[in-house]
């Protein structure tokens, strides 16, 4: 798991931002006394933003690099096989770029759709006043309340301690001495929706230090938008697509046909990009699997997704907490009260339990898929067959994988079944549609060989 590839510092920030903008204004129509003006002009924008935030640094989020690979490599391979579908390699250019950007929203849509309560749930968990300075002079906020159930509540921080640090735990070097309750509310304005924070505290006279988080994972609207903290669904991203490529199609002479043409084309593509995004899903620790001790099993640090989940109570994930290492060694008081199993498991468990590499799993999958539809692809079948077999593949792959080896979703509707996901239900109508593809694709067949007879 490494979620933050690499903080960029401000100075190569700077240089890689004015050779991108002085080339984007350089490739405008101006008149030629316009252009090195223009440029100039930009150049000091950057210049001046540069200086201005010297001392800052551009995070670079795998979840984030990897999700725009997985864009590059399936509009490569599709403008690489653009003339075999009769179409333009600029034609599917354009294409390409207008259903990443598509399914992206479709994605993230999909997601918050999914996870509503987790981003529009209470934004803060809890509430503090200027404390009483210590004896030794040490002053902090102090906690009045903690919203019962929330992540800081499990990890054991409790109201009348007395908050003195929070410290990122991916960015060490951000972190925020706590004088008041000033200090704290403006900390955790500056936290980012989701990812989990040291707090250093005082209880009764003694150091108390918690993994937790102090705003809501979602953050509301702004967190639904932080596409970069993860989150994105593949069926939503394959929705907002598909709907892209109806309207490409209402714009083509040949209507129906094109878009057949494009799915036929553009099957492949996806999977070839899911299988670069899933690697993505892997190194920023989303999409979890669930726990196994087969020998390439892995297991995830404190205060990742999963170790979250696990401290989120009547989570899939915390139903193996008796896989955690050292767990065997809890006392046995805390066994039924979830917020002092919490708290031990924060002081007492090294890593979480160990779990399938789900995300990669979905990666080979996509690959060897991907690989499959290339094959029928390249030997020319009847038009829409490319498309067919993508609906009759991988749908079932999806089925199975969220059903054996992920923990990271919950059943979508509990009163139907307790274990069915949204995915799932999405898979189960994708197979059908392919099912009636089929059906489709074999009476055209039969018909064209009728009449060639008659």
């Amino acid at each position: 798991m490494r979620p933050l590839l690499v903080e960029l510092p401000a100075w190569l920030t700077g240089i890689v931002a004015a050779a991108l903008v002085v080339q984007f204004i350089l490739q405008f129509d101006l008149p030629a006394k316009w252009r090195l003006p223009a440029a100039g002009a930009g150049l000091l924008a950057v210049v001046v933003l540069t200086v201005k935030y010297w001392d800052k640094t551009l995070p670079l989020h795998a979840y984030g690099v990897m999700l725009a690979v997985a864009g590059v490599v399936a509009i490569t391979i599709g403008v690489s096989r653009a003339r075999l579908a009769g179409f333009g390699r600029i034609e599917v250019l354009d294409f390409g770029l207008y259903v990443v950007l598509c399914g992206v929203v479709g994605a993230r849509v999909f997601h918050v759709i999914e996870a509503h309560e987790h981003y529009f749930g209470p934004d803060r968990y809890v509430e503090a006043v200027d404390a009483v300075p210590s004896a030794a002079g040490e002053a902090g906020a102090k906690v009045t309340r903690v919203v019962p159930g929330s992540p800081p509540a499990e990890a054991g921080l409790e109201p009348g301690d007395v908050i003195v640090e929070i410290a990122e735990i991916a960015r060490p070097r951000r972190q925020w001495t706590v004088r008041g309750a000033a200090d704290l509310s403006a900390a955790v304005e500056s936290l980012l929706p989701g990812p989990p924070v040291r707090v250093s505290a005082r209880r009764g006279g003694r150091p108390v230090s918690v993994q937790t988080q102090l705003r809501s994972g979602g953050g509301g609207m702004l967190g639904a938008l932080a596409v970069w903290n993860g989150g994105l669904v593949f069926y939503g991203g394959l929705i907002g697509g598909m709907v892209y490529a109806v309207y490409f199609a209402l714009r083509q002479k040949d209507g129906l046909r094109a878009l057949v043409r494009m799915y036929d084309l553009g099957a492949p593509c996806v999977l070839f990009g899911l299988a670069f995004g899933r690697v993505g899903c892997f190194l920023n620790g989303c999409c979890f699997g669930r726990a196994t001790g087969l020998p390439w099993a892995v297991a995830y640090p404190r205060g990742s997704n999963l170790w979250r989940a696990i401290l989120t109570p009547g989570a899939k994930a915390g139903r193996c907490l008796d896989s955690l290492p050292l767990i065997g060694g809890m006392p046995s008081q805390y066994h039924g009260d979830a917020r002092q199993l919490a708290a031990w498991i924060n002081a007492n468990v090294p890593h979480t339990y160990y779990v399938h590499p789900a995300q990669l799993y979905a990666s080979l999958g996509a690959l060897a898929i991907g690989v499959f539809l290339s094959w029928a692809f390249y030997r020319r079948f009847r038009l829409g067959t490319v498309s067919c077999l993508w609906l009759l593949t991988y749908p079932v792959y999806r089925f199975i994988l969220e059903g054996w080896a992920r923990s990271d979703t919950e059943a979508a509707f509990p009163a139907v079944s307790s274990w069915l996901t949204i995915s799932q239900y999405v898979s189960m109508v994708g197979f059908a549609a392919g099912v009636v593809w089929l059906v489709v694709l074999l009476v055209l067949a039969r018909a064209e060989r009728r009449a060639a007879g008659g």
